[in-house]
Protein backbone atom coordinates (compact mmCIF):
# COMPACT_ATOMS: atom_id res chain seq x y z
CA UNK A 1 0.00 0.00 0.00
CA UNK A 2 1.53 3.30 -1.09
CA UNK A 3 0.99 6.10 1.41
CA UNK A 4 0.93 9.65 0.09
CA UNK A 5 2.21 12.61 2.07
CA UNK A 6 -1.36 13.88 2.47
CA UNK A 7 -2.42 10.51 3.87
CA UNK A 8 0.53 10.55 6.27
CA UNK A 9 -0.36 14.05 7.45
CA UNK A 10 -4.00 13.08 7.95
CA UNK A 11 -3.02 9.93 9.83
CA UNK A 12 -0.53 11.79 12.02
CA UNK A 13 -3.20 14.36 12.85
CA UNK A 14 -5.71 11.64 13.77
CA UNK A 15 -3.13 9.89 15.94
CA UNK A 16 -2.26 13.11 17.73
CA UNK A 17 -5.92 13.87 18.32
CA UNK A 18 -6.68 10.38 19.58
CA UNK A 19 -3.78 10.58 21.99
CA UNK A 20 -4.85 13.93 23.40
CA UNK A 21 -8.64 13.82 23.29
CA UNK A 22 -8.88 12.32 26.77
CA UNK A 23 -6.35 14.59 28.46
CA UNK A 24 -7.71 16.77 31.23
CA UNK A 25 -6.73 20.25 32.32
CA UNK A 26 -4.17 18.99 34.87
CA UNK A 27 -1.45 18.64 32.21
CA UNK A 28 -2.23 14.99 31.73
CA UNK A 29 -0.29 13.22 29.01
CA UNK A 30 -2.81 10.84 27.46
CA UNK A 31 -2.14 7.99 27.01
CA UNK A 32 1.48 8.25 28.18
CA UNK A 33 0.61 8.67 31.84
CA UNK A 34 -1.35 5.41 31.80
CA UNK A 35 1.60 3.07 31.24
CA UNK A 36 3.06 1.36 34.30
CA UNK A 37 6.49 2.69 33.31
CA UNK A 38 5.60 5.99 31.72
CA UNK A 39 8.68 8.17 31.99
CA UNK A 40 11.74 6.00 31.43
CA UNK A 41 10.92 3.97 28.35
CA UNK A 42 11.70 5.28 24.86
CA UNK A 43 8.93 5.86 22.33
CA UNK A 44 10.05 4.36 19.03
CA UNK A 45 6.79 5.24 17.27
CA UNK A 46 7.29 8.90 18.18
CA UNK A 47 10.67 8.82 16.43
CA UNK A 48 9.08 7.08 13.45
CA UNK A 49 6.29 9.69 13.23
CA UNK A 50 8.79 12.53 13.38
CA UNK A 51 11.66 11.14 11.30
CA UNK A 52 10.17 8.35 9.17
CA UNK A 53 10.89 10.22 5.93
CA UNK A 54 14.28 11.60 7.03
CA UNK A 55 16.93 10.63 4.49
CA UNK A 56 19.48 10.27 7.30
CA UNK A 57 17.33 7.50 8.81
CA UNK A 58 16.99 5.86 5.40
CA UNK A 59 13.96 3.65 5.88
CA UNK A 60 12.96 1.75 2.76
CA UNK A 61 9.32 1.45 1.67
CA UNK A 62 8.88 -1.99 3.24
CA UNK A 63 10.21 -0.75 6.59
CA UNK A 64 7.98 2.32 6.45
CA UNK A 65 4.88 0.27 5.64
CA UNK A 66 5.61 -2.24 8.40
CA UNK A 67 6.25 0.49 10.99
CA UNK A 68 3.16 2.41 9.83
CA UNK A 69 0.94 -0.65 10.24
CA UNK A 70 2.46 -1.39 13.63
CA UNK A 71 1.91 2.21 14.71
CA UNK A 72 -1.75 2.20 13.66
CA UNK A 73 -2.47 -1.05 15.50
CA UNK A 74 -0.52 -0.02 18.60
CA UNK A 75 -2.08 3.45 18.87
CA UNK A 76 -5.58 2.02 18.65
CA UNK A 77 -4.94 -0.55 21.39
CA UNK A 78 -3.10 1.93 23.61
CA UNK A 79 -5.82 4.55 23.28
CA UNK A 80 -8.61 2.07 24.07
CA UNK A 81 -6.78 0.59 27.06
CA UNK A 82 -5.78 3.98 28.46
CA UNK A 83 -9.41 5.09 28.21
CA UNK A 84 -10.44 2.01 30.20
CA UNK A 85 -7.81 2.80 32.84
CA UNK A 86 -8.93 6.42 33.11
CA UNK A 87 -12.57 5.37 33.50
CA UNK A 88 -11.64 2.85 36.20
CA UNK A 89 -9.49 5.40 38.02
CA UNK A 90 -12.35 7.89 38.02
CA UNK A 91 -14.61 5.13 39.36
CA UNK A 92 -12.01 4.44 42.07
CA UNK A 93 -11.85 8.14 42.92
CA UNK A 94 -15.65 8.31 43.30
CA UNK A 95 -15.86 5.19 45.45
CA UNK A 96 -13.05 6.34 47.77
CA UNK A 97 -13.74 10.07 48.00
CA UNK A 98 -17.53 10.24 47.62
CA UNK A 99 -18.65 6.84 48.88
CA UNK A 100 -15.96 6.42 51.57
CA UNK A 101 -14.73 2.96 50.53
CA UNK A 102 -11.48 1.69 52.05
CA UNK A 103 -8.48 -0.08 50.49
CA UNK A 104 -9.78 -3.56 51.28
CA UNK A 105 -13.04 -2.79 49.47
CA UNK A 106 -11.17 -1.37 46.48
CA UNK A 107 -8.52 -4.09 46.13
CA UNK A 108 -10.14 -5.81 43.12
CA UNK A 109 -10.59 -2.51 41.26
CA UNK A 110 -7.00 -1.44 41.99
CA UNK A 111 -5.76 -4.83 40.77
CA UNK A 112 -7.75 -4.43 37.55
CA UNK A 113 -6.19 -1.01 36.98
CA UNK A 114 -2.72 -2.44 37.67
CA UNK A 115 -3.33 -5.30 35.21
CA UNK A 116 -4.34 -2.87 32.46
CA UNK A 117 -1.30 -0.66 33.16
CA UNK A 118 0.89 -3.76 32.93
CA UNK A 119 -0.81 -4.71 29.64
CA UNK A 120 0.06 -1.28 28.22
CA UNK A 121 3.64 -1.53 29.41
CA UNK A 122 4.06 -5.00 27.91
CA UNK A 123 2.62 -3.70 24.63
CA UNK A 124 5.14 -0.85 24.78
CA UNK A 125 8.00 -3.31 25.31
CA UNK A 126 6.80 -5.42 22.37
CA UNK A 127 6.53 -2.29 20.22
CA UNK A 128 10.15 -1.40 20.97
CA UNK A 129 11.31 -4.97 20.38
CA UNK A 130 9.38 -5.31 17.11
CA UNK A 131 10.63 -1.92 15.89
CA UNK A 132 14.23 -2.95 16.59
CA UNK A 133 13.70 -6.09 14.48
CA UNK A 134 12.79 -3.89 11.50
CA UNK A 135 15.70 -1.44 11.80
CA UNK A 136 19.23 -1.94 10.54
CA UNK A 137 22.06 -1.38 13.04
CA UNK A 138 22.69 2.05 11.48
CA UNK A 139 19.02 3.00 11.78
CA UNK A 140 19.05 1.82 15.40
CA UNK A 141 21.93 4.24 16.06
CA UNK A 142 19.81 7.03 14.53
CA UNK A 143 16.92 6.11 16.85
CA UNK A 144 19.17 5.97 19.90
CA UNK A 145 20.52 9.45 19.16
CA UNK A 146 17.01 10.88 18.68
CA UNK A 147 15.87 9.19 21.91
CA UNK A 148 18.91 10.46 23.83
CA UNK A 149 19.97 6.96 24.84
CA UNK A 150 23.61 5.94 25.07
CA UNK A 151 24.74 2.33 24.99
Amino acid sequence: MKTTNLTKIALSTLIALSLNVHANSQNERFPGDYFMVHKNMPHYMKVFRKYGDDKALGLNDEQKNTLQAMQEKTVMTVSQTATQIKDLELELQKKVVIEGKDAKQMKALVERIADLRMKLTMLHIDCIHNSKQILTPEQEVFYMKKLGIQK
